[in-house]
C-alpha cells in the first residue's frame, strides 16, 4: 500500500511524502519517499542508538498498536543520516510511559533520491508482539528540518491535534481492502481532470457560476492523495454550485448510508 502525508500545518508549498507499505510474514518494510528539494541544507547529524534527541533532526517516524488497542504501541524514528531511536512506550492520560531498552531489530538504509531523500526500514514482526487480525493501528510522520526555515510537519491522519503520540486519531492498515459496495465512484479523487468541468465521474456545470472555482487537491485529504475544493470567492454569493454524479442504480423505498 502508498500511503500519502500531508502538512499538518499551512505552509507555502507543501512537499510530497509516500510510505510504502509491505508485509511478508517475517517482516514489516516501510519506504518513506521524501521530496526535498533542499537536501543539502537539511539539520541532521549521526547519532547513537536510542540518541532521545533525534526528535530535533531532519526525519520520519513510525507509530505501531499491532494489537489495536490504542495505548501500547512502538515509536521507531529515523533521520536523514541513517540514526536510529526506538522504544515500546504505554500511552494513558494524554501522555506516555516509554521503555528505551526495546530494541526493535530494525534495519536501516537512508539514501539521496532523484527528488530528494528515501528511507527504508525493515522490522521483524516477532519483535511486536500480537497482531490484531483485522488490521493494526499506525501511524508515520515526517519532520522536515531546514537550516534558516521553520520546521515543517507531515502526518498521514489529519486528524492529530496536539501531537504525533495521538492513537486515538491514528489511522488502521488492514490486511488486504475488502471490496467496496458504494454505489458512488471516484469517492477519493484519484483522477485526471477532462477540461474544467469533469473530474472522473463527477461532473460540475459547464458554465462556471461567478466568483466561484472546482478543482482538485493535493495538499488535504482523507484517503487516497486528492480531494474535491469548492471554492467562492464573493462572500456575498448566493448561488448553489457544486459537483454531482449520477445513480441510475438507487432503488425506490430503501434506505442509503452516506458516508
Amino acid at each position: 500500500d502508498l500511503l500519502h502525508l500531508q502538512s499538518l500545518e499551512p505552509v507555502q508549498k507543501p512537499l510530497k511524502t509516500g510510505v510504502t507499505v509491505r508485509d511478508d510474514g517475517k517482516e514489516l518494510t516501510f519506504l518513506f519517499d521524501c521530496e526535498e528539494p533542499s537536501f543539502d541544507k537539511t539539520v541532521a547529524v549521526a547519532r547513537k542508538q536510542d540518541d532521545p534527541e533525534i526528535w530535533k533532526d531532519n526525519s520520519v517516524e513510525i507509530f505501531l498498536n499491532p494489537s489495536g488497542d490504542r495505548k501500547n504501541y512502538y515509536q521507531l524514528m529515523i533521520n536523514s543520516k541513517g540514526s536510529l531511536t526506538d522504544h515500546s512506550a504505554v500511552s494513558f492520560g494524554g501522555s506516555s510511559s516509554m521503555e528505551p531498552k526495546w530494541d526493535s531489530g530494525a534495519k536501516v538504509t537512508v539514501q539521496p533520491s532523484e527528488k530528494g531523500w528515501t528511507a527504508e526500514v525493515v522490522v521483524p514482526k516477532d519483535r511486536l508482539g500480537q497482531f490484531n487480525e483485522k488490521g493494526f493501528v499506525a501511524n508515520f510522520n515526517r519532520s522536515r528540518v531546514v537550516e534558516g526555515q521553520k520546521t515543517e510537519l507531515y502526518s498521514w491522519s489529519p486528524f492529530l491535534k496536539k501531537g504525533f503520540v495521538e492513537l486515538e486519531n491514528f489511522g488502521t492498515l488492514v490486511p488486504a481492502e475488502e471490496p467496496s459496495d458504494s454505489l458512488i465512484q471516484d469517492g477519493t479523487f484519484e483522477v485526471t481532470p477532462k477540461g474544467h468541468n469533469v473530474f472522473g465521474k463527477w461532473v460540475s456545470d459547464f458554465k462556471p457560476v461567478p466568483d466561484t472555482k472546482i478543482g482538485l487537491d493535493d495538499t488535504t485529504f482523507v484517503f487516497g492523495s486528492k480531494s474535491i475544493r469548492l471554492q467562492a470567492f464573493d462572500p456575498k454569493m448566493k448561488n448553489l454550485f457544486g459537483i454531482a454524479q449520477s445513480l441510475p442504480s438507487l432503488k425506490p423505498d430503501t434506505k442509503y448510508r452516506l458516508s
